[in-house]
């Protein structure tokens, strides 16, 4: 009996927090509307591998208005704003950014749509850049936990941390210079096996993006 009820209190917790999670996005949307923004970006976190981190930087528009781009209903159809999600929105303007940050939410954005689409088929998304593509491998290879991977994976896994940070602050130069470096490690070192092939092209690509 006691156990039943200690059931009872956690699907009401859990019911609970997933309201508060709703009404916190939901008021979120309505003073984006209220203030008048149209376009938004997804903000957030990108440390959990679930359907929100395919909308991060990505950008919709809150009420469909603006002719293609997916719509804040479509994100949290597809998995947006879920129970305990720690994403948000920020408004965007591209009048207002500079070029390589529009290139940067296009191309986050042409990704979340084609990771809803999938999923929608009941097929699996494509990676989400490199970071998405090191994780997947390591899974595959058996490789999650760190105590048992090996120097040059370590090596090469801290290496290309540095370059995103580095994109992600904006410091394009050093990002190339340590994405470079990744490659280089790669190139030397068979870490992910045959696919390794494939995210080496991917660092290739980010390279020649910017």
């Amino acid at each position: 009996m006691m156990g039943h009820q200690e059931d009872v209190r956690g699907d009401a917790a859990r019911a609970g927090r997933r309201t508060a999670a709703s009404d916190a996005h939901q008021r979120m949307l309505e003073r984006l509307k209220a203030a008048g923004v149209e376009i938004c970006k997804v903000v957030g976190p990108q440390d959990k591998d679930d359907a929100c981190l395919d909308w991060v930087g990505a950008v919709v528009s809150l009420t469909g208005a603006v002719p293609g781009l997916p719509t804040v209903e479509h994100a949290v159809r597809d998995g947006l704003f879920h129970p305990g999600c720690r994403h948000s929105l920020t408004s965007f303007d591209p009048a207002k950014v500079s070029p390589s940050q529009t290139k940067e939410a296009e191309k986050r954005t042409v990704h979340a749509v084609h990771a809803m689409n999938a999923r929608a088929q009941g097929k699996p998304p494509p990676p989400l850049a490199v970071r998405r593509y090191i994780q997947e491998l390591a899974r595959q290879e058996g490789q999650d936990d760190s105590a048992g991977a090996s120097r040059d994976r370590l090596k090469f896994e801290r290496v290309y941390e540095s370059a995103r940070k580095a994109k992600a602050a904006g410091d394009l130069q050093t990002f190339q210079l340590k994405c470079r470096a990744a490659l280089d490690i790669l190139r030397q070192a068979d870490i992910y096996g045959p696919r390794q092939v494939e995210l080496m092209a991917m660092l290739e690509r980010s390279l020649e993006s910017e």
